[in-house]
């Protein structure tokens, strides 16, 4: 593939160009439910972030039938399902840096927050594509950038589709929080009761032992009573 061009104004591509290491989440192994962030079952995720994947590529198809018909022309693409987000990103970024005037770059605070954007939407698509699961917040950032290109795209259909997605998202991790709380709290309760239980046992241990240990010292004193009483009176001795 031929390289690009080299322009006076910067490749808002090159911000989504470098690939995200494909690591799943290790969990922490010494107090997981107090020390790792909140994480959706990965079930929960692949289908919000292949859902975010399929609304942005049908908001771009959309964009681009309007806009950029010739890239469809060029490219072929007769849906939006033609190419994978991060093809139409690509693309999409060459009419945003040559035509500023055809999206709403003050949606995300101007041209210089376009490649943050871009790269966030890089993560969702790799995210998706390889199956990767990401905390909650990294979770909670593919939506909002999601929201911020259907913002700059105009297309409110995919807007108000991103904010169902991310009141659902917060519902689900607000009751997670909740239940999970609930959940620890009854463990703690139940560790007390366990460990108020433990030291009455200890101290019926203990008991038991120093009654154990002096009735063992009465029957030596009765053994030997025994011996004194039973032996003949001339083999005793004192």
């Amino acid at each position: 593939m031929p390289a690009a061009s080299k322009s006076g104004s910067p490749d808002f591509f090159d911000a989504i160009s470098e690939p995200v290491e494909a690591r799943p989440l290790e969990p922490n192994t010494s107090d997981p439910a107090r020390n790792q962030s909140p994480t959706l079952p990965y079930c929960a995720q692949h289908n919000i972030t292949t859902s975010l994947q399929s609304i942005l590529e049908g908001a771009c198809f959309k964009f681009a039938k309007c806009h950029v018909p010739e890239l469809l022309t060029r490219k072929r693409w007769t849906c939006a399902h033609s190419a994978e987000l991060s093809m139409w990103t690509k693309e999409l970024s060459k009419t945003f840096e040559q035509s500023p005037s055809t999206v709403k770059l003050d949606k995300i605070g101007g041209t210089a927050q376009l490649p943050l954007l871009l790269k966030s939407l890089g993560d969702l698509r790799h995210s998706a594509v390889h199956r990767i699961p990401v905390p909650a917040e990294k979770l909670i950032l593919f939506i909002r950038a999601s929201l911020q290109m259907a913002e700059i795209l105009e297309d409110e259909e995919k807007q108000t589709a991103i904010m169902a997605i991310m009141c659902a998202v917060n519902i689900a991790l607000n009751k997670q929080k909740a239940e999970k709380k609930k959940i620890e709290d009854a463990l703690s309760e139940q560790l007390r009761s366990i460990e108020l239980q433990r030291e009455k046992l200890d101290e019926e241990a203990r008991e038991a032992k120093k009654q154990a240990a002096e009735l063992a010292n009465l029957l030596d004193d009765e053994l030997g009573a025994i011996i004194f009483r039973e032996l003949p009176v001339g083999m005793i001795s004192h």
